[in-house]
């Protein structure tokens, strides 16, 4: 038994057009045989690290001995650790990564009665706050889809979108105002 399967980059980034060779059958194990090329995955690395410092030293401008707040989502996960580590590197005293995740925010929207979904806790309003009146620098990586939320009632959206508005008046104050730096980075989803 010989099968050749030729891997995409995408799914398999240390390969460039490389292949994962099934060569042989022994009972029930399975031999893989990787044939390694050679690509300039440290490109896309070196990228990735030149956005994050352009994120962090530039958009967020941190500090040293000031806190970061970074908003994300699982799917940014790889520009995500770079941004830490380096506001980290810059003197940062604390980064805070707040993670989202899209298939969990589509399914409490889709599950939770309107109540439940659009109650904003104390506790998350006291957090923010908190942060806010020490210096924090807000740093926002969205990569969700723009398609999320479709189909979902609009009613259960606005109570969320109402609620927050109120609960995060604060935050929105110091933003507009630029008492609190922020900035905001895309990543594909």
């Amino acid at each position: 038994l010989y099968i050749k399967i030729t891997c995409q980059p995408i799914m398999f980034p240390e390969f460039h057009k490389g292949s994962l060779n099934i060569i042989g059958r022994r009972s029930n194990l399975i031999k893989i045989k990787f044939e390694r090329k050679k690509i300039k995955m440290n490109n896309f690395e070196e990228k990735l690290n030149k956005y994050a410092e352009v994120i962090v030293k530039i958009g967020a401008n941190v500090q040293k001995g000031q806190k970061v707040w970074v908003n994300c989502t699982t799917d940014a996960l790889p520009l995500v650790y770079n941004v830490t580590e380096l506001a980290y590197q810059v003197g940062a005293s604390d980064v805070h990564v707040k993670l989202t995740d899209d298939k969990l925010s589509r399914l409490h929207a889709e599950y939770q009665s309107k109540e439940v979904y659009s109650h904003i806790p104390q506790w998350a309003i006291d957090e923010r706050n908190d942060y806010l009146d020490n210096n924090v620098v807000f740093i926002h990586i969205l990569s969700s889809s723009p398609n999320l939320f479709a189909g979902i009632d609009a009613e259960k959206l606005g109570a969320l979108t109402k609620n927050a508005g109120e609960a995060y008046k604060h935050y929105r104050t110091c933003i507009m105002t630029d008492i609190n730096s922020w900035t905001i980075a895309s990543y594909p989803s």
